[in-house]
């Protein structure tokens, strides 16, 4: 930390010019850092206030001092940024900009990334690890859904509506597939009120005949089926088809409109 001098005098020696170098290099170098500021000062200089932890810089009409920043909390904080509260940073709407807490950065991430505006993911297994169930709608529009029987003809998936909160239940609906043939599938349909044809890409293991000896092979197929979803429909059920032992897997998710709905 140094200051000095930045006008140099002709009348010096050698020593004292070489002195006077010195002294205004290792000013430079420390940008005129110390408690007061610089004895001279020029338009645009920068000066560090090691007093207040401050960086600042000399105005345009060589008048004042403008504080750029702060440095107290060991890292560089500009000045005139403010804190934004958290009900500036949960508005939507307003057009105030400064810095976050991490109190308020949680609260907003909580309310922009919550269960409202992400994918829920329900998985259900026939083999008693976890029971087939009840998943609430909420304010999810699509659901894509995802199955896989492990033994040939052993499970098949079916589901239903609800529109009072699970008090009563609309017809079952199948979810297609060739369940005789250790299959699985995938669809995506929305939750809105209506009747939707939905493309059911399902997969299927069969016996094929190989030059070496036989063998089986997955071939896929594309099937559809109605999905009439009810008008202010709140929860959706899945149920399985159990005709053997073995595992089935369903895997349900839920998103809101405009989102990804793919695992």
């Amino acid at each position: 930390m140094t200051q000095a001098t930045y006008i140099p005098n002709v009348t010096h020696t050698k020593a004292q010019a070489f002195a006077f170098f010195q002294g205004a290099l290792a000013a430079a170098a420390s940008t005129n850092a110390g408690p007061t500021p610089p004895p001279e000062t020029w338009p645009g200089m920068l000066w560090v206030d090691t007093a207040a932890k401050a960086l600042r810089m000399r105005n345009e009409a060589n008048s004042g001092w403008i504080a750029l920043g702060g440095y107290a909390s060991d890292s560089f904080v500009p000045a005139g940024l403010r804190e934004l509260t958290e009900a500036q940073a949960l508005d939507s709407t307003g057009t105030a900009y400064g810095m976050l807490t991490g109190k308020i950065l949680a609260a907003l991430l909580d309310k922009y990334d919550s269960t409202n505006t992400r994918a829920a993911c329900h998985q259900f297994h026939s083999d008693g690890s976890s029971e087939p169930g009840i998943v609430a709608i909420g304010d999810f529009a699509m659901a894509h859904v995802a199955y896989y029987s492990a033994q040939r003809g052993s499970d098949g998936w079916r589901m239903a509506f609800s529109s009072d909160g699970g008090m009563s239940w609309g017809p079952w609906i199948a979810l297609p597939g060739d369940y005789a043939n250790e299959t699985g599938g995938a669809g995506t349909f929305p939750l809105t009120e209506g009747a939707f044809l939905c493309p059911f890409q399902s997969y299927a293991r069969r016996a094929v005949t190989l030059p070496g000896g036989s063998g089986t092979e997955l071939f896929p197929a594309l099937t559809t089926e109605t999905v009439r979803v009810p008008a202010l429909a709140t929860h959706v059920r899945f149920a399985v088809v159990r005709s053997r032992a073995g595992d089935a897997v369903l895997t349900v998710t839920l998103s809101p409109a405009g989102a990804r709905t793919e695992l």
